[in-house]
């Protein structure tokens, strides 16, 4: 797993973003379900972080011309690369965090965004922040936002995990730097 990561992270190096890229800054996540429409999404669906009174927010600009739905989790994923110190956050399903988990995962809270607005997802969790305002330390985040309504379950097991998949798209933030 450190492998992958830093593999990743040499390629956020040399290219500024992760994995296979586009000029958009944005990424594909390799065999996982991507719809036709995830081009368009990817182009006008933009992701960023930002330092906001001592704490980190993420921004989703919807630009696209439908509603997107965005993975609200109080608390997200990450990773940390222990000889950079990169930091990886993830909002949402992706395999290489979850696949293991696949059968007990339980969707997180959707919170539409309609075309023209903008959503902030406001980081909490006292060691996640405490790494990603880390001097030069270099950061991004990812998302899987679905293209739809989605049903919610409480029960484990009883997710619409194939269907959010096939209906959403994965979009990445450009690697930035929080604290120079």
């Amino acid at each position: 797993m450190i492998a992958w990561f830093g593999l990743a992270l040499a390629l956020i190096s040399t290219s500024g973003l992760l994995a296979q890229t586009t000029r958009k800054g944005v990424a594909t996540e390799g065999k996982q379900h991507m719809k036709p429409e995830c081009t368009q999404v990817l182009e006008h669906v933009p992701v960023r972080m930002q330092v906001v009174n001592n704490t980190v927010e993420i921004e989703i600009v919807n630009r696209y011309t439908q509603p997107v739905w965005v993975p609200a989790e109080a608390v997200p994923a990450y990773k940390v690369d222990p000889q950079t110190k990169a930091v990886q956050v993830t909002y949402g399903y992706f395999e290489d965090v979850y696949k293991r988990f696949r059968a007990q995962y339980m969707l997180p809270p959707m919170r539409e965004v309609v075309p023209g607005q903008a959503i902030q997802l406001r980081i909490e969790d006292a060691a996640l922040l405490e790494n990603l305002l880390q001097p030069k330390a270099s950061s991004f985040v990812r998302l899987r936002l679905a293209l739809q309504a989605l049903p919610q379950s409480n029960k484990r097991g009883a997710q619409p995990v194939d269907l959010y998949l096939e209906n959403s798209c994965p979009i990445f933030s450009k690697a930035t730097v929080l604290r120079p």
